[in-house]
Protein backbone atom coordinates (compact mmCIF):
# COMPACT_ATOMS: atom_id res chain seq x y z
CA UNK A 1 0.00 0.00 0.00
CA UNK A 2 2.41 2.52 0.48
CA UNK A 3 4.31 1.69 -2.54
CA UNK A 4 1.00 1.66 -4.47
CA UNK A 5 0.41 5.73 -2.77
CA UNK A 6 4.00 7.00 -3.06
CA UNK A 7 4.11 5.77 -6.78
CA UNK A 8 0.42 7.59 -7.15
CA UNK A 9 2.33 11.38 -5.68
CA UNK A 10 5.84 11.08 -6.29
CA UNK A 11 5.93 8.63 -9.59
CA UNK A 12 8.22 6.54 -8.44
CA UNK A 13 7.34 3.33 -10.32
CA UNK A 14 7.69 0.85 -6.76
CA UNK A 15 4.23 -0.47 -7.64
CA UNK A 16 3.50 -3.26 -9.45
CA UNK A 17 0.38 -4.88 -8.51
CA UNK A 18 -3.39 -4.74 -9.01
CA UNK A 19 -5.55 -2.45 -7.04
CA UNK A 20 -9.09 -3.05 -8.92
CA UNK A 21 -8.49 -6.97 -8.44
CA UNK A 22 -7.63 -6.61 -4.63
CA UNK A 23 -11.11 -4.56 -3.96
CA UNK A 24 -12.53 -7.36 -6.17
CA UNK A 25 -11.55 -9.96 -4.28
CA UNK A 26 -12.49 -8.30 -1.02
CA UNK A 27 -15.52 -7.19 -2.48
CA UNK A 28 -16.56 -10.88 -3.29
CA UNK A 29 -15.68 -12.19 0.62
CA UNK A 30 -17.29 -9.33 2.54
CA UNK A 31 -19.42 -7.28 0.36
CA UNK A 32 -18.68 -3.31 0.24
CA UNK A 33 -20.94 -0.58 -0.58
CA UNK A 34 -20.34 3.11 -1.08
CA UNK A 35 -20.74 4.07 2.77
CA UNK A 36 -17.74 2.04 3.08
CA UNK A 37 -15.97 4.16 0.19
CA UNK A 38 -17.04 7.58 1.76
CA UNK A 39 -15.81 6.46 4.54
CA UNK A 40 -12.42 5.61 3.88
CA UNK A 41 -12.69 9.11 1.83
CA UNK A 42 -13.10 10.74 4.92
CA UNK A 43 -10.39 8.55 6.87
CA UNK A 44 -7.73 9.65 4.31
CA UNK A 45 -8.29 12.96 4.20
CA UNK A 46 -8.55 14.06 7.56
CA UNK A 47 -4.99 11.95 7.92
CA UNK A 48 -3.47 14.06 5.44
CA UNK A 49 -5.14 17.02 6.94
CA UNK A 50 -3.57 16.07 10.02
CA UNK A 51 -0.12 15.39 9.01
CA UNK A 52 0.67 17.33 6.14
CA UNK A 53 -0.31 20.97 4.43
CA UNK A 54 0.81 22.08 1.10
CA UNK A 55 0.39 21.10 -2.69
CA UNK A 56 1.23 17.54 -2.20
CA UNK A 57 -0.85 17.00 0.23
CA UNK A 58 -4.25 18.81 -1.43
CA UNK A 59 -3.13 16.53 -4.64
CA UNK A 60 -2.97 13.63 -3.05
CA UNK A 61 -6.35 13.94 -1.56
CA UNK A 62 -7.57 14.96 -4.91
CA UNK A 63 -6.38 11.83 -6.54
CA UNK A 64 -7.51 9.47 -3.44
CA UNK A 65 -11.26 10.87 -4.05
CA UNK A 66 -10.78 10.40 -7.70
CA UNK A 67 -9.58 6.74 -7.24
CA UNK A 68 -12.02 6.19 -4.44
CA UNK A 69 -15.45 7.11 -7.42
CA UNK A 70 -13.23 4.79 -10.02
CA UNK A 71 -12.78 1.63 -7.95
CA UNK A 72 -16.17 1.79 -6.09
CA UNK A 73 -17.62 2.16 -9.47
CA UNK A 74 -15.82 -0.79 -11.27
CA UNK A 75 -16.34 -3.07 -7.81
CA UNK A 76 -19.82 -2.69 -7.21
CA UNK A 77 -21.38 -2.72 -10.67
Amino acid sequence: MYDFWENILFYTGNYNGSPMQVHKDLHSKCPMNPEHFQHWVIVFTTTVDELFEGEKAIEIKERALNIANVIMYKTLA
